[in-house]
């Protein structure tokens, strides 16, 4: 069965509200075997649910399938089409095992393989948003049938694996190894994730939550260099976010996974969020127009309201300028204020007025005849990651 999504069907709202009104789901128990191949992976989910009897369907979106089992009958795998699997339930209690083999993908959603030029190391994630867990184990996939998940994990002996639960290696043979995760708590089908491959892993603690970041071994340097200010960070979150709720983190760890050729910015999977890995710099950040050599920058950006925008001025303008002069600011001089250095990184920090200092060194110097105007502009980075790593990246 070739992989390809114009095979599938898209879920209606009507099937969504139908299958939710026949259907609980009481648990998924996933089996996953990545040693076997580089080109496909064993998939055998059982799936445990309630019913109140009658017509419905799962999503499956496999290379081939092996064998299809509802409650002790084997159901013939060519009723699979269009990523679908008919089936007939009984009113009660209902047990359904699917045997299945996936394709390793490689556009940034379902199981994503990726060899790193760097070394010709090997490395996997799960993205299961928006409608690609199907491609990794079977499922009822719609977001309101929630249910715990327990995970079992054959890879190669040299790799970790990670999870939306805590998981241990209980066994490690001179090939593969097999990794175990516990039920998790009731998730979406779309927030269930793993990550795993020879990634470098950094750990920590906080407040009784284990914390832990990965990066491909080729930058392991570079997370080396941010981990202190990325478990910063991530503590002073915990306990904001426990002062401000009043609710304890309920995931068990919490792990930060930078993975490569990721879609978006980051995936907010329950214990282990994936971020893409371009966010670990390994090159010194820069603001935008500045001269790596460390010479004074073409433009100066500075955040006010908000929004990144030059500083204010007034006076003529030419187009011959690339930055405004100190006389051209309306307070007369730039506003002084420090910046602070993490681990050799000079970031920026607020001045006494509420603007944002420069990154590096005084404005350069220009006269008002040569000015030229400039207009406000946007930061590219998403809203949703505008850390201030983030904005030194955009040099806002």
């Amino acid at each position: 069965m070739p992989h390809a999504d114009a095979l599938f069907r898209s879920l209606q709202l009507t099937e969504a509200r139908a299958r939710f009104e026949l259907l609980d789901v009481t648990s998924y128990d996933v089996r996953l075997d990545l040693a076997s191949d580089d080109a496909t992976f064993g998939s055998v989910t059982t799936i445990r649910f309630e019913s109140r009897g009658g017509e419905t369907f799962l999503d499956l979106k496999p290379v081939s399938v092996r064998s299809i089992r509802l409650n002790g009958t084997d159901l013939d795998v060519d009723l699979l089409r269009s990523g679908r699997v008919p089936l007939h339930t009984a009113s009660g209690s209902n047990e359904l095992v699917v045997d299945a083999v996936m394709r390793f993908r490689n556009d940034g959603e379902g199981l994503h393989a990726h060899v790193d030029p760097a070394d010709g190391k090997r490395y996997v994630y799960g993205m299961s948003f928006m409608d690609a867990a199907p491609s990794i184990f079977a499922c009822f996939d719609q977001p309101d049938l929630k249910a715990p998940y327990t995970l079992h994990v054959t890879a190669p002996a040299d790799w970790t694996v990670i999870g939306n639960a805590p998981g241990e290696q209980v066994e490690r043979g001179a090939e593969t190894a097999e990794w175990e995760f516990p039920a998790t708590q009731p998730l979406s089908t779309y927030f269930v994730t793993l990550v795993a491959g020879p990634y470098h892993l950094i750990r920590d603690e906080h407040d009784g939550i284990p914390l832990g970041l990965s990066a491909r071994q080729s930058i392991a340097h570079a997370l080396e260099a941010d981990a202190d200010e990325l478990f910063t960070m991530t503590k002073q979150c915990f306990d904001e976010f426990h002062r401000l709720f009043g609710i304890r983190y309920p995931f068990g760890d919490y792990h930060q996974a930078f993975v490569p050729e990721f879609n978006a910015g980051a995936m907010e999977n329950p214990g282990c969020v994936t971020f893409r890995d371009p966010l670990v710099f390994t090159s010194k950040v820069h603001p935008r127009g500045a001269d790596p050599a460390g010479h004074q920058p073409s433009r100066t950006r500075w955040r006010t309201s908000g929004s990144a925008t030059s500083p204010p001025r007034s006076g003529g303008t030419t187009s011959g300028s690339t930055s405004p002069s100190p006389s051209t600011w309306a307070t007369g001089s730039p506003p002084t204020s420090p910046s602070t250095t993490t681990r050799g990184r000079t970031t920026p920090t607020r001045a006494a007025s509420g603007a944002w200092s420069p990154t590096r060194g005084p404005a350069p110097t220009r006269s008002p005849a040569t000015a030229r105007s400039t207009r406000p502009r946007r930061c590219r980075t998403s809203t949703a990651s505008r850390t201030p790593r983030a904005r030194a990246s955009c040099g806002s």
